[in-house]
């Protein structure tokens, strides 16, 4: 249902924990990832400027982000003024365990832009590094590498691995999880971000949720199914957090009306033709703003870290075949 080809597939259900999965998805599935996905998905983004502009930005945020180097940023407050980027992503650092601007941070599933490796890149850091199989070759895009290679290929260690809504679309997330470990450094963590089976949503709408999204949503965890999965593989759950938006209440309503999301009428296509008012995103808000809070939304986040060394032997077929949303 969002290309509104109306197919139909078969999700199974775990009966210990309610993961939902697809048993028997397409062999190739290609087709299911037109030019228009990664196109809708796509987004621009500004240059990190000049050297010196940059040099300048981590001067005047190190303190706000690391505690230290005080006397530097207040010279440079004088000279350039805060970034926008550093509010909504001065959170998301510190939650990632992040601890200055040369930790290796590594965007698994980045697609064709890696826009949160460019966000960063802007604010300062430099080893960063984005990995996704189907874009069509190696790129960099505003100086940040992405490769053309499974999680797997990629070499040596990294302080923050990200999964922004990629796992999902992994054949085999647990062994996919299992690769992550192994490069991770004692100290680093996972995060993922992936929707939430066994949520309100799902209650609500069942097969009408606009996350199940078949066939590209391969494995759809609860958040007891990942965490259980995780630990199976040495990693423990250090932090989770919600963060549904109103497009998956939208989403899910025009499904539940027969209504695919990137056809004519819909609100991700023509949002004045779609019917929603003011009040109805009001209404929309409000409701997600508690099923954030109450952990009953159906997106949230997962932070891990390793617990003792790298488990080995990753399982077969264990290739990322990572999809970006």
């Amino acid at each position: 249902m969002m290309f509104g080809t109306r197919e139909p597939f078969t999700y199974r259900r775990c009966t210990t924990c309610g993961t939902l999965w697809l048993p028997d998805p397409p062999a190739d599935l290609g087709p299911y990832y037109p030019a228009t996905y990664f196109e809708r998905v796509a987004e621009a983004h500004d240059a990190p400027g000049h050297w010196l502009r940059r040099t300048l930005t981590k001067a005047r945020i190190r303190p706000v982000l690391f505690g230290r180097g005080e006397r530097l940023g207040a010279l440079a407050s004088h000279l350039i003024d805060e970034p926008p980027e550093l509010g909504p992503y001065r959170p998301l650092i510190m939650r990632y365990g992040i601890r200055s601007f040369s930790d290796r941070i590594l965007d698994v599933g980045c697609g064709w832009v890696p826009a949160r490796l460019c966000t960063l890149r802007k604010l300062g850091f430099r080893n960063l590094l984005g990995v996704d199989p189907f874009v069509s070759h190696d790129l960099v895009h505003h100086g940040i590498h992405v490769k053309r290679c499974e999680l797997e290929d990629v070499p040596g260690s990294f302080d923050v691995i990200m999964f922004h809504h990629s796992l999902e679309h992994v054949r085999d997330p647990i062994a996919t999880l299992k690769a992550a470990a192994a490069a991770l450094r004692p100290r680093g963590r996972i995060v993922v971000r992936t929707p939430i089976a066994g949520s309100w949503f799902w209650d609500r709408f069942g097969v009408d949720w606009w996350e199940l999204d078949p066939p590209r949503h391969l494995v759809v965890f609860t958040a007891q199914g990942l965490k259980t999965g995780a630990a199976t593989i040495g990693l423990e759950l250090v932090r989770q957090f919600y963060d549904s938006s109103m497009a998956e209440v939208i989403g899910s309503e025009q499904i539940a009306r027969d209504l695919a999301t990137l056809e004519p009428g819909s609100w991700f296509v023509d949002p004045g033709a779609s019917g929603y008012d003011q009040a109805d995103f009001d209404r929309m808000a409000a409701d997600v703003r508690v099923l954030n809070a109450e952990g009953r939304a159906g997106r949230g986040g997962f932070e891990f870290k390793r617990v003792g060394p790298p488990v080995v032997g990753a399982a077969a077929g264990a290739g990322s075949g990572i999809r970006t949303p």
